[in-house]
């Protein structure tokens, strides 16, 4: 009889049976490596973060200045996206998910410290709501008429869509075009003076206007109807003088009050561009103080400069969700069924006529260079275009609806997402099942897939998900070879960081370096198939493929610092208290105590156990690679292997005899 030979490993594929499983592949594959054939684990993750940012973190990225790191974290679903904008050094940053959508950039996201980011900007620039009064006079020349418009300007470059157009009207070419009654900018506080309660919403007496569905206020000062004061929605605007939130309360309102943005407009510093119509253009006329409200124009037609380029520059909808950057320089998101883009190179400006709508409700999408993986509750979608005006649509050949906004990844040749029968690949030339080999419908819905979020790091994809008994919470799954190992460290978001390609993960409102842990790694978990063999027999001899001498090394000086550490306490002497020793003999707060560079590792070891029929019946530490006795007095028709522990292993040889073992 042969023996059982196991020279590589693989993970698991829980479609098939136990006993018809390749002789590589594993019934528990957990924290396993799987990368290169060998069976090794993951480095233990690495503390990045002392604090607590947030009750629980579901979103966070990083930030830098050179000098420090900062991280910014969000206990909701948001995506967000760096700016594209050419010779931008103040770092700024775009996002959805957390109400409307918004903008900051370093220094307002980092200031003050503590929960960040601290400050923000609504993305987008309100456009102006009246058109100018226009009055020509005092000129002689010949008759001509005009139109005109007038934007906003923020201290970012920020530009509006237009104005409404002021009444035509006819002057003279040299008359002194006196514009008037140009808007002021938007307000980001005002005045409440009353609240009424019905069947669980309040209406609320103050200006609306720039106000709109779905932005977030925060109330203060309100007497009476104190439930009021608070973060509120705004969910419907009957009028310019009121607007209405959520709220069920039996208070009644008596007096006072204001409403405040949590997302203001950057109007500090903002100015209004004027333009006025020429040959059925408008051309821009001049750049004034946002505080200056009225303007007269005596420009001739020769002195006017470029063409208004921002009609349709809306601001993104309330609702938009899954930011993504092109890499047309626009920026794509969702709302409903509907994909918006962004005008290219100009994040704040969302044109309406840029949006598609699609059969099915968008649950998330990805960037594939240019284009876009719209991941829906039917078929998936891909819309291409070098520009959002002149894109096309297609739909995927498979119908493989998308369950998890937060499980679409670009893995570079395509996108990844988490569907009813595995996780999904689609390129636009090719959608297939990517764990198809590994799992069915059924041992996929055991990972409740549409819980799974997951990141692309090192050439495999991760994913976590809510807790199964059997799968843990997470699992790794190596695109090339289709290795899956299940992963019991739990995680509630993780993010790879574009300019390091290092992994983090977030447990406990605390982020942590993925993989990352300098001295010690985590226990893993493998156990083979059931070998079945065709007469019981009795394996006598087993030999374990790895490399012992780092562990050797490391264990030995852990035990010996250990020890010698163990006859200093007991002595009682230390030499670590205040004036116990010459001054610069110790490092400060240093001892007789060792902690040397082997102080922190954790023990190196590598368990076998072994099952003949479903019992165990050797379970041994493995310290070297020659070979060794089984236990013998009984024979069996089923044998498992199982290794646990956190040094590489390349191979399991076991036999019947020394002999056959060794020609193995």
């Amino acid at each position: 009889m042969a023996g059982i030979k196991i020279p590589a490993f693989t993970g698991i594929s829980p479609k098939v049976a136990n006993r018809l499983l390749p002789d590589t592949a594993a019934q528990i594959a957990d924290n396993c490596r799987l990368l290169s054939g060998g069976l090794r684990s993951f480095s233990d993750k690495l503390q990045i973060t002392t604090n607590t940012l947030e009750t629980e973190i579901l979103s966070f990225m990083r930030m830098s200045d050179g000098v420090s790191d900062y991280w910014l974290s969000w206990s909701k679903d948001v995506d967000y996206v760096r700016s594209q904008i050419a010779g931008d050094t103040a770092q700024r940053i775009y996002w959805t998910g957390d109400n409307e959508p918004r903008e900051s950039n370093l220094a307002m996201a980092i200031a003050g410290g503590g929960l960040m980011p601290n400050s923000c900007f609504v993305m987008g620039v309100t456009a102006p709501l009246v058109a100018p009064t226009v009055t020509p006079s005092g000129g002689s020349g010949a008759s001509v008429s005009r139109a005109y418009v007038e934007t906003f300007v923020t201290p970012w470059g920020e530009e509006s869509a237009p104005s409404p157009v002021s009444t035509v009207t006819t002057g003279k070419v040299d008359d002194t075009w006196a514009l008037t009654a140009l808007n002021a900018a938007p307000p980001n506080t005002a005045t409440i003076s009353g609240a009424t309660h019905a069947s669980g919403v309040v209406t609320i007496t103050a200006s609306s206007k720039h106000l709109r569905v779905g932005e977030e206020l925060v109330h203060s000062g309100i007497g009476g109807m104190t439930d009021l004061n608070g973060h509120f929605v705004i969910y419907d605007i009957p009028d310019t003088t009121h607007y209405k939130v959520l709220l069920t309360t039996a208070q009644t309102y008596t007096s006072g009050g204001e409403w405040a943005r949590v997302a203001p407009h950057n109007t500090t510093g903002m100015t209004r561009r004027i333009y006025r119509t020429l040959s059925g253009e408008y051309f821009f006329v001049a750049e004034i103080a946002i505080g200056t409200t009225t303007y007269n124009d005596t420009k001739p037609d020769a002195g006017l400069g470029e063409t208004l380029k921002t009609t349709g520059w809306d601001m993104p909808p309330t609702g938009l969700k899954g930011i993504i950057a092109l890499a047309n320089g626009s920026n794509a998101g969702f709302i409903g069924n509907e994909i918006m883009m962004s005008e290219p190179w100009q994040p704040h400006a969302w044109p309406t006529e840029y949006a598609q709508a699609i059969v099915f409700e968008v649950v998330g999408i990805a960037a594939l260079g240019t284009s876009v993986v719209v991941g829906t509750k039917g078929n998936p979608y891909i819309i291409t275009g070098s520009h959002p005006s002149n894109t096309s649509m297609e739909k995927a050949q498979q119908l493989n609806p998308c369950l998890s906004k937060r499980s679409m990844i670009d893995i570079g040749v395509g996108v990844l997402y988490s569907s009813p029968d595995g996780l999904a690949f689609e390129s636009g030339a090719h959608s297939e099942i990517a764990t198809m080999t590994q799992f069915s419908r059924d041992e996929w819905s055991l990972l409740n897939p549409s819980s799974i979020r997951c990141s692309h790091h090192n050439g495999m994809v991760f994913g976590w998900h809510d807790k199964n008994a059997s799968l843990h919470t997470g699992f790794a799954f190596n695109i090339n070879t289709g290795a899956f190992a299940s992963l019991s460290m739990p995680s509630t978001a993780s993010y790879v960081d574009p300019e390091t390609g290092k992994m983090y993960v977030a447990n406990g409102g605390v982020i942590y370096q993925w993989d990352a842990h300098p001295y010690n790694d985590i226990t893993y978990d493998w156990k083979s198939k059931v070998f079945s063999v065709p007469r019981p027999i009795n394996f006598g001899y087993a030999r374990i493929d790895t490399d012992f001498s780092p562990a050797e090394e490391i264990n030995n000086s852990v035990a010996d610092d250990t020890a010698y550490n163990e006859t200093v306490l007991a002595s009682g002497i230390t030499d670590g208290e205040l004036d116990a020793s010459m001054l610069d003999e110790y490092t400060l707060d240093g001892s007789l105590l060792r902690g040397g560079s082997f102080a922190e590792y954790s023990t190196k070891s590598l368990r076998l156990t072994v099952i003949a029929d479903g019992v165990e019946k050797y379970t041994e530490t493995v310290s070297n690679s020659k070979s060794f006795s089984l236990p013998s007095g009984f024979k069996a028709h089923t044998w498992e292997f199982r290794m646990s522990g956190n040094m590489p292993c390349f191979g399991i040889y076991v036999a019947e005899s020394a002999t056959e073992l060794r020609s193995m």
